[in-house]
């Protein structure tokens, strides 16, 4: 079982420009220093205060680029179904993946969708949050992840659903380290009825 072969492409591609990023910060941060050397190199300071004043407008503009990557990610992620609730289109997060939340035992788990990987494995904690104790658990399988192999427990859920589909007895897996996002394996999405993927879109017929 391999989650999350497929995924690495797409992550050293957000690292490099992750990188990229953050040299543009750093190079108009020490644009401002030398501008703000030269026009106040009499008066040190002048230049230390006129320094500390873009600094903070700096990292006020870097705060604000964060909080809105993390809103968009968000809403982008979020299930947008049709009037019938039978069509769910599915918009890439920020990170260039798909998202999509289902319903376990009527509580919210939200699952990175991932057509590589053979089952549906939860986190340690959102295994928690559906109320496993999860030290209890006989982690007696191996899951091979991007960060290396995970001991995992299979778990059976009463009810699963994905708008107004609900599926019964579905077999998965409890992490037992935790995971940055359950996954959402092709023993659950095999259940559905048509999936398409296509350019920044996920279409899914329930």
């Amino acid at each position: 079982m391999d989650p999350s072969s497929r995924k690495n492409g797409k992550r050293n591609s957000k690292v490099n420009i992750d990188d990229t990023g953050n040299l543009i910060y750093l190079a108009i941060l020490c644009a401002i220093l030398i501008f703000s050397f030269f026009s106040w190199k009499n008066s040190l300071r002048k230049f230390i205060k006129f320094g500390l004043i873009w600094f903070i407008i700096f990292i006020f503009f870097i705060v604000l680029a964060l909080v809105w990557e993390n809103y968009h990610g968000e809403k982008s992620s979020l299930n947008i179904f049709d009037k019938d609730l039978e069509r769910l289109t599915l918009k890439t997060a920020s990170d260039g993946h798909f998202y999509v939340t289902l319903s376990i035992n009527n509580k919210p788990i939200n699952f990175l969708i991932d057509t590589g990987a053979t089952a549906m494995i939860l986190s340690k904690k959102d295994g928690e949050k559906l109320g496993f104790n999860v030290d209890k658990l006989n982690f007696s399988q191996l899951a091979q992840t991007a960060n290396g192999e995970i001991l995992i427990s299979p778990v059976v859920f009463d009810k699963v659903s994905l708008g107004f589909k609900n599926f019964s007895n579905v077999k998965a897996f409890i992490s037992q380290t935790d995971m940055e996002k359950s996954l959402l394996g092709m023993s659950f999405l095999s259940r559905l009825k048509k999936l398409e993927l296509g350019r920044n879109i996920m279409i899914i017929n329930i």
